[in-house]
């Protein structure tokens, strides 16, 4: 009977170079850096962080410096020197009898090389 005689097709498998697979599994599409960025701190200090070339950005909590300086470097197009990063703490506000949490951010300090970002409205 054909229904106990299981015989697996004879498949062949292509074979990948080893340094490939690392290339791929390195690299990662700029689509997804974009997500690190979730927005432009703009403050009163940003803004006079700003005119000396240095940007501040509301990052993911799991964001790296690496993948930071990709990030803005992808998207806007200029050369990043160095990066600091300020773990905000998530604090806890009272809202009448009630009680509430602040979440927390982490900020990312950019200094440019060369550039300029176009952050402030006109």
């Amino acid at each position: 009977m054909g229904i106990f005689n299981k015989t697996k097709p004879n498949k062949k498998q292509a074979v990948v170079p080893r340094e490939i697979k690392k290339q791929a599994a390195s690299k990662i599409v700029p689509k997804e850096l974009s997500f690190l960025l979730k927005q432009a701190w703009i403050t009163e200090k940003s803004g006079i962080l700003a005119n000396s070339g240095k940007y501040v950005f509301i990052v993911d909590k799991n964001a790296n410096k690496p993948q930071i300086k990709k990030a803005v470097e992808a998207y806007y197009g200029v050369k990043i020197s160095s990066i600091n990063i300020v773990n905000q703490k998530p604090k806890s506000k009272r809202f009448g009898r009630s009680s509430g949490v602040v979440s927390g951010n982490k900020k990312a300090i950019v200094s440019l090389k060369e550039g300029k970002i176009d952050l402030m409205p006109a």
